[in-house]
C-alpha cells in the first residue's frame, strides 16, 4: 500500500468532510497524522476517529497555528462551504502545503458571482499543488463536457453549447424538514437566494432578478420543474474549456415535494433542508449535454447513483460519495 502524506488537515466537518472521514478510512489511515477542525463544537465532539480541533478557517490567528509545524508536502483538503478559500490557499502555500477544494467558497461583495469566481481561482494555476473544484459539479461535469467534445466531434471547432442538469430526490424519514444531500444552508441559498447565471455566446452573464430563474427542464418523458443556478463550472467552461462555448446554463432540480416547498418559502429560508446522515433515499442524477453549432448535433452522458445504495455500502448519501470520490481519486 502506498503511504499517504505525512499529515493531512481536513477543514469541515460537515456533509462531505464527514463523508471522507467515512469514505477515506484507508487513505487516512495510511498518512502520519490526520487533524480535522470544524466551527460546530457539537459536530467536533462527533468526530471520533482523528483528532479534531473546534475552529474557523477565516480565523486567521488559528489556522496559522494550526499550519504551524506542519512537515513539507502536508495535504490541506478544503471542504468547506462560504470560506475565504484564496487567503486559506495563500496561507497553505506558505507552508509549503498541498491543498485542494471541491468549490468556490466566499469572496468579493456579496451576490458578485464573477468577483467570486476571479478571486477564489487567483493564482491556482501557478502552483501545481493547488486542485480546485474537484468535486462532481463543479469538476466531473467539465470533464464529461470536454470529453464529449473531443471524442463524439472530432474535426469540429464549434462553439459548443453546454447544457447541465441534476436531479436530486433525496429523502429522510427523519425530521420534518426536507433533506439535503449536502450542505443545507448553502443549498438554500443556491436555490433560493443567489440570481442566475448564464453563459450567452460566450459571455457570462448575471441576471437581474433577485433570485434563481424557475424553469421547466424535460427528463426523459418526464417534466420537472427546476431553477437555473449560479455554479461555479459555468465559469470555468467558460475561461477555461480547451474549445468556445456558445451558450451554457445549470439546472437544479429537487424532489416534487421539495420544489413546491421552495416556491412558497419565504426569503430567506436557511431552515427549510436539513442533512441527515441516514437512513436515505431517491437517487441523484446528472446530465451533460453538448451541441455543436456548426452542425447541429448534440450528444449526451447521464449517471444516476441510488442515496439508499451508497447509504447501505458506504454510510454516505450518493453525492457524498461521488464528491469525496472525486477528491480521493
Amino acid at each position: 500500500m502506498r503511504r499517504g502524506p505525512s499529515s493531512v488537515i481536513i477543514a469541515g466537518l460537515g456533509a462531505m468532510g464527514g463523508g471522507l472521514l467515512r469514505l477515506g478510512g484507508e487513505y487516512l489511515k495510511n498518512a502520519g497524522k490526520v487533524t480535522a477542525f470544524d466551527k460546530n463544537p457539537a459536530t467536533v465532539s462527533r468526530s471520533t476517529s482523528v483528532k479534531a480541533l473546534v475552529g474557523e478557517a477565516d480565523d486567521e490567528g488559528f489556522l496559522k497555528a494550526l499550519l504551524k509545524g506542519q512537515p513539507a508536502g502536508f495535504l490541506f483538503v478544503n471542504l468547506l462551504s462560504g470560506a475565504d478559500n484564496l487567503k486559506i490557499r495563500e496561507l497553505v502555500a506558505q507552508r509549503g502545503g498541498n491543498y485542494i477544494d471541491t468549490g468556490a467558497g466566499f469572496g468579493g461583495e456579496e451576490g458578485d458571482f464573477i468577483g467570486l469566481m476571479e478571486k477564489s481561482w487567483a493564482g491556482g494555476e501557478d502552483v501545481p499543488a493547488q486542485l480546485l473544484f474537484c468535486g462532481v459539479n463543479p469538476g466531473m461535469v467539465e470533464i464529461v463536457a470536454r470529453a464529449i467534445a473531443r471524442e463524439s466531434f472530432r474535426g469540429d471547432d464549434g462553439p459548443f453549447d453546454v447544457e447541465i442538469y441534476e436531479k436530486d430526490t433525496i429523502s429522510s424519514s427523519a425530521g420534518k424538514v426536507f433533506a439535503a444531500s449536502w450542505s443545507p444552508e448553502t443549498l438554500a441559498e443556491e436555490m433560493l437566494l443567489t440570481p442566475t447565471v448564464l453563459v450567452r455566446d460566450g459571455f457570462l452573464t448575471v441576471e437581474k432578478n433577485a433570485e434563481p430563474l424557475p424553469c421547466d427542464v424535460w427528463w426523459g418523458k418526464e417534466r420537472r420543474r427546476a431553477r437555473l443556478v449560479a455554479h461555479e463550472e459555468l465559469w470555468t467552461l467558460c475561461r477555461k474549456a480547451p474549445f468556445p462555448i456558445g451558450d451554457s446554463f445549470f439546472a437544479y432540480s429537487l424532489s416534487r415535494r421539495a420544489m413546491k416547498a421552495l416556491e412558497r418559502a419565504p426569503m430567506p429560508a436557511g431552515n427549510i433542508f436539513d442533512f441527515h446522515q441516514e437512513p436515505v433515499a431517491g437517487y441523484d442524477e446528472v446530465l451533460v449535454k453538448v451541441r455543436s453549432r456548426r452542425s447541429g448535433r448534440e450528444e449526451a452522458r447521464s449517471w444516476r447513483s441510488s442515496h439508499r445504495e451508497a447509504n447501505m455500502r458506504f454510510g454516505v448519501n450518493a453525492v457524498q460519495f461521488q464528491v469525496v470520490s472525486s477528491v480521493l481519486f
